[in-house]
């Protein structure tokens, strides 16, 4: 699987000429470098390492089926279907339709901190948001894991003419604010809910993993040149087109994180994940109100954060049964004690999360310039 992966980032990386257009007026501020390390970016391009494919993880997509199988099995015996019903019919629409609405906002929100995070080179907004919209959509259907991610950097290279390596960095970027909010969230409302030990050691843990995570962040950003060095005395001794490849992957990921170094733009970047974040926790909300559920902000908080970190879970693709399981949990939590309203509000929470997705997503699929058979191995050598 690693071999695969290199294999892929090497075609998809492979030509870091500079663009014309986009990010030939200035350069980016990794640009200066020390002349021990400036002969990497003037190094020939690698070149295209055969016919790259992915091949599904069978052992984590099994698990992941038998576990959506549970959760299936365990909810047809639990669950009177005309009850089921019964609720389904009785939900509002109306927090529905604001629900779905805020789905796509959210998106857009996304496509918009993506863009912000090439400053000061900016690709313009339709790319960002056809490659956030196209990845929402690989990551949600595909076995592959993080396929979608892997799609976002060849959807900025085909069409914006950005370096895949550059690419990788804006997302390591939005993953850590992402995160560090996720984190920050879920340690604000733990205090306030009786919560079991084994979620609250969760939390603990992805704590010590922000806080290590800004450490690398700021090292990343900040002694960009000693890393360059560094990676350069390190892949010495490999061959030389391995070499290269590693230290021209290791410039164009620094660029990427190289808006961390403007302390305008940062704060503007974590007030707008802010934002996104907030958009995120309305709409469990909304669908609270379309079920007359006694609950508020401070629930829909707690029912986002374990949704969010329930994603590590092993699931079918779409994350069938998986989705529903941790959203009855929470309110099962919370006291929520009809089952049938449970389901039926965990139901539409992810019909609400996934069908824009899928709509949306193969639109922008469809409308791109590129094709999934491109990801899956190409003969050309203009990757």
């Amino acid at each position: 699987m690693l071999n695969v992966v290199v294999e892929r980032v090497t075609q998809l990386v492979n030509t870091f000429r500079p663009s014309r257009d986009l990010f030939s007026p200035k350069p980016f501020p990794c640009d200066q470098l020390t002349k021990e390390t400036q002969h990497i970016h003037d190094s020939p391009s690698m070149p295209v390492v055969g016919d790259a494919s992915f091949k599904i993880p069978w052992g984590k997509t099994l698990l992941g089926l038998l576990v959506s199988a549970a959760a299936v099995i365990y909810f047809s015996g639990q669950i009177d279907f005309g009850q089921l019903g019964d609720a389904l019919g009785a939900a509002e629409i109306g927090p529905i339709v604001w629900a779905v609405v805020v789905i796509v906002v959210t998106g857009l929100a996304k496509a918009w901190r993506w863009q912000w995070l090439y400053y000061p080179e900016k690709p313009t907004i339709k790319p960002t948001y056809y490659a956030i919209m196209t990845g929402q959509l690989l990551n949600l259907v595909s076995p592959i894991p993080r396929l979608g991610d892997v799609a976002r950097l060849y959807q900025m290279q085909t069409s914006s003419n950005v370096p895949a390596g550059t690419t990788l960095g804006t997302i390591v970027s939005e993953k850590s604010f992402d995160l560090l909010l996720t984190v920050l969230l879920a340690i604000a409302i733990v205090p306030f809910f009786t919560i079991p030990d084994i979620v609250s050691e969760q939390v603990f843990s992805l704590a010590v993993v922000a806080v290590v995570l800004l450490a690398i962040l700021y090292l990343l950003v900040f002694q960009a040149e000693r890393i360059l060095g560094l990676t350069q005395t390190i892949t010495r001794p490999l061959p030389t087109k391995l070499a290269s490849f590693v230290n021209k992957l290791a410039k164009r990921s620094l660029q990427g994180l190289a808006v961390l170094k403007h302390g305008r733009v940062t704060v503007f970047l974590i007030v707008l994940s802010a934002g996104i974040g907030m958009l995120s926790n309305l709409t469990p909300y909304l669908i609270f109100r379309a079920f007359n559920m006694p609950y508020g902000i401070a629930e829909a908080l707690l029912m986002n954060a374990v949704v969010t970190l329930s994603i590590s879970v092993p699931s079918a693709p779409g994350r069938i049964g998986t989705f529903e399981s941790f959203v009855f949990a929470v309110l099962f939590l919370l006291g929520f004690g009809d089952e049938a309203v449970s389901l039926a509000y965990a139901l539409v929470y992810h019909a609400v999360v996934v069908v824009p997705t899928l709509i949306i997503g193969g639109v922008t699929l469809a409308l791109s310039d590129w094709r999934l058979r491109d990801l899956f191995g190409r003969g050309d050598s203009d990757v």
